[in-house]
């Protein structure tokens, strides 16, 4: 895949550095139409810093919860956890400072 050049998201980067700077845990959407660079601005943002990548599917939750838990096993080099919600998993993950996890999935308005 070609690497994309960021155009013009310097507003949109500036947002997000200081939303990941503010104390305690924080919950972003980033929303759009569809082939306007969000996954790149995504890209671009957490290039430098600890993420977890993990591409969900619609509407297969437990498909889901597994993906994040093999997310948090390769990020974190542990066995596989075996989180039953994203409620405990993301509990696990917000004792993480500056841990991001992004969805690599395009969000389409339904």
């Amino acid at each position: 895949m070609p690497i994309r050049k960021l155009i013009n998201r310097k507003s949109e980067l500036k947002a997000l550095e200081e939303l990941y700077n503010r104390e305690g845990l924080r919950f972003v959407i980033v929303t759009g139409r569809r082939r306007i660079g969000k996954s790149r601005l995504i890209e671009e943002f957490i290039r430098d810093r600890k993420h977890i990548r993990v591409q969900f599917e619609k509407r297969n939750v437990g498909r889901n919860i597994m993906r994040l838990n093999e997310g948090i096993a390769s990020h974190d080099g542990i066995p596989t956890p075996a989180f039953a919600t994203f409620t405990d998993a993301f509990r696990y993950i917000s004792r993480k400072e500056g841990l991001i996890v992004w969805d690599l999935e395009d969000v389409t308005e339904v």
